[in-house]
């Protein structure tokens, strides 16, 4: 939630988030396959090069790659975002830590 914003306004980007991928994919983002992540995240040139260079200095497996993936979908969809960008994915790496521990 950015700063100062109140439940009633998170709880309808929330909302709204969860139909864009309902109406995009069928699925919420966190049930894509890896298969179907190739399908509904296309990233852009500089968003291949940041997951490539995320990939080789973070050692990410194939499936923490696409758990990236996943949140960074979902952070898009809540910034009402058609396409996945380098925020997005820098946010979600950032984001890695947390679900570690």
């Amino acid at each position: 939630a950015q700063s100062g914003e109140a439940s009633e306004v998170v709880r309808v980007r929330v909302f709204a988030a969860r139909e864009r991928q309902m109406t995009r994919q069928k699925t919420t983002n966190q049930s894509l396959t890896p298969t179907q992540l190739d399908q509904f995240v296309l990233l852009g040139t500089a968003e291949q090069k940041l997951m490539q260079l995320a990939q080789a200095r973070l050692a990410l497996s194939a499936r923490a790659y696409h758990r990236v993936l996943r949140v960074a979908r979902t952070i898009a969809d809540l910034a009402d975002s058609e396409n996945v960008l380098s925020p997005h994915l820098t946010e979600a790496l950032g984001y890695r830590g947390f679900a570690q521990t």
